[in-house]
């Protein structure tokens, strides 16, 4: 049961981030689109391991699993001892997120441009991430009326 209420939370920081990404990714022209990135990886991992990748929609619904369980994983160092730093953490590892979204595709060898493509993708993909993060501080403080209770 303590590990299902610790799980909550990020997961509906991580449900947030994806949808918002979805919505927005289906109706503005300059909107990231993180599973791109997801997908790009899948592909790369089948074919290092000698096989054909999944195409299509099941690479798709593979890489949005995969963002959501390793989202749901990350933001799950958001809790805080108090209101004030669960807010500080959802907000520092929201950004922290945003910026290694940017920053951390060309090392791994995928290519950045679904997320770096404008200023407005770029300024997008970060707003995602936070908002997932302040999202899953949240609905920490929502589950845990101790943590409430602290300033």
């Amino acid at each position: 049961m303590k590990l299902l209420k610790a799980t909550i939370a990020p997961l509906v920081g991580s449900l947030v981030l994806n949808l918002v990404h979805e919505m927005a990714r289906k109706r503005l022209s300059r909107a990231p689109e993180i599973n791109k990135i997801g997908e790009e990886a899948i592909a790369k991992t089948y074919k290092k391991m000698g096989k054909q990748p999944p195409s299509g929609e099941k690479r798709y619904a593979m890489a949005m699993a995969g963002d959501l369980v390793a989202n749901t994983a990350y933001y799950r160092m958001i809790t805080g001892s108090s209101q004030r730093e669960t807010w500080a953490r959802g907000l520092l590892f929201g950004l922290v997120a945003g910026v290694g979204a940017l920053t951390a595709t060309k090392p791994l060898g995928l290519d950045d441009t679904p997320v770096n493509r404008t200023t407005q993708t770029k300024v997008l993909t970060v707003l995602y991430y936070t908002l997932g993060g302040l999202v899953t501080a949240a609905a920490y403080l929502a589950l845990n009326k101790d943590v409430r209770d602290k300033a």
